[in-house]
């Protein structure tokens, strides 16, 4: 995943939101089923998913709404990009769970970018 991820970056970055899009969904399935077996589901109402929806509001909805534009990418390079570091994310690629927290943390900054 890393190495498409980088592949669209530097080829096609017009196509980071829909990449985006196409790994957020399923990702955000399986976490919740998996939190929800294990009774973390709450979880999930940290601020970081309410940062993905509204990510994917603003591609989908608001793409030219600059205003919207400003906080999206001061959210995603700001309290996303730090989280990394404060909450200590790791890149573990047999951990489906560290590799979802490092993508809801990282990618929207990388998105915002392209």
């Amino acid at each position: 995943i890393i190495m498409v991820i980088e592949a669209v970056l530097l080829l096609a970055p017009q196509r980071m939101g829909t990449l985006y899009t196409t790994l957020l969904i399923p990702l955000m399935i399986a976490r919740y089923i998996l939190y929800r077996a294990d009774l973390y589901h709450y979880f999930m109402y940290d601020f970081c998913y309410y940062a993905q929806i509204l990510l994917l509001i603003y591609m989908y909805k608001y793409p030219n709404n600059l205003q919207f534009q400003k906080a999206m990418f001061a959210i995603g390079n700001g309290p996303l990009c730090s989280a990394i570091v404060m909450w200590r994310n790791s890149l573990v690629f047999h951990s489906m769970d560290k590799m979802t927290s490092m993508f809801i943390h990282i990618l929207p900054s990388l998105v915002l970018f392209s």
